[in-house]
């Protein structure tokens, strides 16, 4: 079972130019949270340094503007980055139910 594809349905880049990740729909609720949404803008100004340019959500599908030319390569940098971060994820989660067994 991939846990990935699970949770991230797709990351592309889209007509526009633009990121688009679109997450399981469950998640939407956490996406309308103000707190959540700033620190997913704070996550994006970090990884992608001066070549992010902005952040739109709706519902379960995020889009994040970069600078003209950077598109691709940031794509590669978020799609990595979320990788890294759900397995990262899904091993404390792992963890915690075999610690949670014991």
């Amino acid at each position: 079972m991939n846990n990935t594809n699970e949770m991230v349905k797709y990351v592309k880049l889209n007509d526009d130019k633009k990121i688009e990740i679109c997450v399981d729909e469950s998640f939407t609720i956490f996406l309308q949270d103000p707190t959540i949404v700033t620190m997913i803008e704070q996550s994006c100004k970090s990884l992608l340094e001066n070549k992010f340019m902005d952040l739109h959500i709706n519902d379960n599908i995020s889009f994040i503007k970069v600078q003209p030319g950077t598109e691709k390569e940031s794509l590669e940098v978020v799609n990595n980055e979320l990788i890294n971060g759900i397995q990262m994820a899904m091993a404390f989660l792992s963890q915690m139910g075999t610690d949670s067994l014991g």
